[in-house]
């Protein structure tokens, strides 16, 4: 839903720079970037209509792309926790890599269970046999099992960083807070 926009500038590696084109100056590299952002919000706000349709109808599909797929959505924990009915999730079949897992290694019987996410009648006691299918299906692990290994390489990143020991301690807690939550 968004538009991304790359400007490369060459580096004047310092004040002064020789190059193919002729002497690069650092103050003509911070005017070039400088006069690049005006341009990008010249024609942002020039093109808004044009922007906001692009970025409706991107929803609008995505939506129903997402609405085509059979890996649907789960949420495990506790409402007070997380903050919202466990089952929401399910009933609004939002698409989620935990449960495209359990789609992948579903038995048909299972498959069966998984196919109720989405329907907005589900009860608490849907919810819990669709979680206990995940469970068995070793989606739950294989997802964990992926989260313990980014985690693991970007600890490892962190480590090999050149910032401030306060600032890597500050990373290093927040990447081990979101990877190990309980919501």
């Amino acid at each position: 839903g968004s538009i991304g926009i790359l400007f490369e500038q060459a580096s004047s590696r310092g004040h002064i720079q020789e190059s193919d084109n002729g002497i690069l100056t650092f103050p003509f590299t911070i005017r070039n970037q400088f006069t690049a952002s005006l341009s990008t919000l010249d024609a942002a706000i020039n093109m808004r209509k044009e922007i906001l349709d692009y970025q409706h109808s991107f929803f609008k599909n995505a939506r129903s792309e997402a609405s085509k797929e059979g890996s649907k959505a789960i949420v495990f924990g506790d409402e007070k926790e997380t903050g919202k009915p466990v089952g929401d999730d399910l009933r609004e079949g939002k698409p989620t890599s935990l449960v495209a897992a359990a789609f992948e290694r579903a038995d048909n019987k299972q498959l069966q269970v998984l196919n109720l996410i989405g329907s907005h009648e589900l009860t608490d006691s849907d919810v819990s046999h669709i979680q206990n299918v995940i469970i068995e299906t070793g989606a739950e692990r294989v997802i964990e099992e992926e989260i313990r290994e980014l985690t693991d390489i970007a600890l490892c990143e962190l480590e090999s960083s050149s910032m401030k020991a306060d600032a890597l301690d500050a990373l290093r807690e927040l990447a081990l807070f979101v990877a190990y939550r309980s919501y």
